[in-house]
């Protein structure tokens, strides 16, 4: 087995265990926990990086999805 394969695992190990910590809260129910979102957040972050922050969506791609977006200009008031 190529070392460069091995090296490409063992880098993706620590992601790897903190998704089956997640899975394992979901599962035993840290959310009761005083400090639950903290060990989420961290969690999440190991497990996902900064893919676990969606972006928001632009008008193009709510349009693609068949969502209207209308722009309302400000009023004055009074």
């Amino acid at each position: 087995m190529p070392m460069a394969s091995i090296e490409s695992y063992y880098e993706k190990v620590p992601a790897k265990i903190a998704q089956q910590k997640l899975i394992m809260a979901e599962a035993v129910m840290v959310a009761f926990s005083k400090d639950a979102s903290k060990i989420m957040k961290s969690w999440e972050r190991l497990a996902y990086g900064d893919a676990a922050k969606p972006k928001p969506a632009s008008a193009g791609e709510l349009k693609l999805l068949g969502i209207g977006v209308k722009h309302v200009g400000k009023t004055k008031s009074g």
